[in-house]
């Protein structure tokens, strides 16, 4: 998947939308009014200055709004692909497929959530691979400190972010039962239809064309675990960076494992 074959536009907020290219002479006009006119007839934006106040929490003025609202597929243009949409794509590029599936930590399979975990596993792989040659180099750097290479591998995985499985699992509840009731899963058997299900979340073009239909969610995923990656980091490299510091002033009480310090 490329990132501009992405419906990145689905995803973005008010702002950002006002902030992307867009073609006037594609507008359908008619289409922008009747949308304007349904969400300021929805409360609290019926009453008082609750619809100015909300145009100019975005710097909006009402005729841009309504521009907005009346965007069609040929009056978006694709601007630059925002860096989320291009980490989406590198997730499930071809070029990723052959690479072992990361195997997530030993709690998550106790969740009624876990038998979705083939959907975000190639979001966790890249990210968890990142945060591990990372943390390799702030271990090389820090000789002596709490971070062992051997054990690189094990803490990453086992800080992964909950979220990750916990955010999709009512959508993919909803998409199980949508595949059901339309016939797509050839399986009578409930159990074995479920299992037909979570199965076909391996396929990197079922994944694909779910995140399609859920562009939003697919944004809160790779953000989330950039958020991971950059604050696990800067939790171990501030640990790593005052490991003596703190050696001396627990002297006799403090273990050395960066498994006790993280915990």
């Amino acid at each position: 998947m490329t990132s501009s074959a992405f419906p990145v536009r689905r995803a973005l907020s008010i702002r950002e939308h006002r902030d992307r290219p867009y073609s006037t002479g594609n507008l359908d006009r008619e289409r922008g009014t009747r949308r304007l006119a349904r969400w300021q007839a929805t409360a609290p934006f019926d009453s008082g200055d609750y619809f100015a106040r909300r145009l100019a929490a975005d710097d909006l003025s009402r005729e841009t709004l309504c521009d907005l609202l009346a965007e069609t597929a040929g009056s978006a243009t694709d601007g630059d692909q925002p860096p989320w949409a291009i980490e989406l794509a590198e997730c499930f590029s071809s070029e990723g497929s052959d690479e072992p599936r990361l195997v997530p930590p030993k709690p998550w399979k106790n969740s009624d959530a876990y038998p979705f975990w083939a959907l975000v596993e190639p979001i966790a792989r890249r990210a968890a691979h990142a945060l591990s040659v990372d943390l390799e180099e702030l271990a090389r750097a820090h000789p002596g400190g709490p971070l062992a290479a051997e054990k690189i591998e094990e803490l990453v995985i086992a800080c992964l972010p909950w979220d990750l499985l916990q955010w999709p699992f009512r959508t993919l509840v909803l998409e199980l039962n949508i595949a059901r009731l339309s016939g797509r899963l050839a399986e009578d058997d409930p159990q074995k239809r479920f299992r037909e299900f979570t199965q076909g979340l391996k396929s990197r073009e079922v994944a694909l064309e779910l995140f399609r239909s859920y562009p939003v969610l697919a944004r809160q995923l790779i953000e989330r675990v950039e958020v991971w990656k950059e604050t696990t980091f800067e939790l171990l490299e501030r640990l790593c960076q005052g490991w003596r510091s703190i050696q001396l002033t627990f002297e006799g009480s403090l273990e050395t494992s960066i498994e006790a310090a993280v915990q």
